[in-house]
Order: structure tokens, then C-alpha cells, then sequence
């Protein structure tokens, strides 16, 4: 349970990390001409809207309590 806390507190460092190797997947795959470069850029869209939202609804102070009713932890 510790682990999902500190993933959640740390979301929007390893989200971010996330959302840049996607981008830079998805250019490597636009030089080769490949259809997955829209499937890695759209994955960095998501990861970069959740981190969004993250910040907009104040992950930082509430990540604990979504994880506690998640998994209805008291």
C-alpha cells in the first residue's frame, strides 16, 4: 500500500518522464513511417492531461484519499 501512496504523491515526476518517452517514440516512429507514431503520441497526450489534472485537483494534498477510497482503506 506504501508503494501506491508514493506513486501517487511522485505522479506528476514519473508521468512527465512518461510522457517524454512517448513523444520521443513517437518521432522515432514518424522518421520510419510507421502507424504506431500516432498510438506513442497519443500516449503522451494522455500522460501529459493526467498530469494536468493531477495539479488542477490538487493530487499533492488528495492522492491519499483517492487511493484510500479506491480501495476502501481506512
Amino acid at each position: 500500500m506504501h508503494i501506491l501512496f508514493a506513486a501517487a504523491r511522485f505522479f506528476p515526476f514519473w508521468g512527465f518522464m512518461f510522457a517524454l518517452i512517448f513523444f520521443e517514440l513517437g518521432r522515432f516512429f514518424r522518421r520510419k513511417d510507421s502507424k504506431l507514431q500516432y498510438s506513442c503520441f497519443l500516449a503522451a497526450i494522455v500522460f501529459l492531461g493526467f498530469v494536468g489534472s493531477w495539479f488542477y485537483f490538487r493530487g499533492d494534498m488528495h492522492s491519499d484519499n483517492w487511493i484510500r477510497f479506491f480501495f476502501k482503506v481506512s
